[in-house]
């Protein structure tokens, strides 16, 4: 059974961190097409409305039945709200900390 997850609102506003599903460049064929079906499970109308109403989350997704959080503050996903994508510094320390402890668990790095 999972947590009690509830949306908290905060006095000064929300912090809105939006998830997203990347693909690889050179991600092909058989490969490609199962990445999309994974994609597409995830985006589809069953696990978006769970995402809205088991875990108290907002869904950008048109499919959902409701969206309770965001029809109470249609102003939810302003963009001031929304936190920034990792710059590519952040993104090569990310990188660099990931290989270290790949190295220091015996694993290969990526």
């Amino acid at each position: 059974e999972g947590g009690d997850w509830q949306l908290l609102h905060f006095r000064e506003a929300d912090l809105v961190w939006m998830d997203t599903l990347n693909f690889v460049a050179d991600l092909k064929d058989k490969r490609l097409e199962a990445a999309e079906m994974v994609a597409n499970y995830f985006i589809g109308k069953a696990v978006q409305n769970r995402v809205v109403t088991e875990l108290s989350l907002v869904s950008v997704s048109s499919l959902v039945d409701a969206n309770p959080v965001l029809e109470a503050k249609p102003a939810f996903f302003a963009e001031g709200s929304f936190v920034p994508p990792y710059h590519v510094l952040a993104d090569n320390l990310m990188t660099r900390m990931s290989n270290d402890a790949f190295k220091a668990a015996g694993v290969p790095a990526k």
